[in-house]
């Protein structure tokens, strides 16, 4: 049943349509996982579907690794709703429903999650934060002329995705250049908290999440 069904997906557009049965409990996850994975194969791996090859090729044969294929299904359902997110919010560029969060505009969610801060995050958030600056991001970032970057640290810089309205840790490795996209839709204080380990040792050692592109990994409950 599963080869046949493997035959007649090919698209994205197809990917999309697993996803939302996935999300809406008519498919089972992993077998939807698989089923994009194959797309994703067929594809040569786009952006979009590459975090569903991570997760198939986790989901089976891992178990000698505490990894099985229900621990992967958070994982699959996260990556189903990133998936269809990120195709909803692109038929923006046709629609132009959508505009770039303004510096100001994000001044007033900076100032607002500096109000709620605990004194353990607001002193590291001072000897991390900078001045926001526009910084690029390959997949997503162009519409909205990149993403404001407001902390950095080490290799981690913090940000916000005004296509999900949340902030997000990402790493980089050239200065003013996101490498990953992530939709997690933290509020500021949740994201200095993530890179909190990073700030006490001088070290990053937190395990990684996965990007909805492109896929470096399984995602975990630290979402980093």
């Amino acid at each position: 049943m599963l080869q046949e069904r493997l035959k007649s997906y090919e698209t994205v557009e197809d990917a999309c349509s697993i996803a939302a049965d996935v999300l809406a409990g008519s498919v089972d996850p992993n077998t939807g996982c698989a089923l994009i994975a194959s797309i994703a194969a067929k594809l040569n791996y786009p952006p979009d579907l590459e975090p569903f090859a991570a997760i198939a090729h986790d989901q089976e044969g891992h178990e000698a690794f505490g990894i099985t294929a229900e621990s992967c299904i958070n994982d699959i359902v996260h990556a189903c709703g990133c998936l269809i997110a990120g195709q909803a919010r692109w038929d923006i560029g046709e629609t132009m429903d959508w505009e770039p969060i303004s510096e100001a505009e994000l001044w007033e969610k900076i100032l607002a999650a500096e109000s709620r801060m605990s004194p353990q995050i607001s002193r590291p958030w001072e000897a991390i934060k900078i001045p926001p600056e526009k910084w690029t991001e390959e997949t997503y970032g162009a519409a909205g002329g990149g993403f404001w970057v407001v902390a950095v640290i080490g290799t981690r810089a913090i940000w916000y995705n005004d296509i999900e309205d949340g902030f997000d840790c990402s790493s980089y490795i050239v200065a003013g250049k996101l490498s990953e996209y992530f939709c997690n839709q933290y509020e500021l204080e949740m994201a200095v908290q993530k890179v909190l380990p990073i700030v006490e040792t001088g070290t990053d050692s937190a395990a990684r999440g996965f990007p909805q592109t492109p896929g470096h990994g399984r995602r975990d409950d630290s979402g980093l």
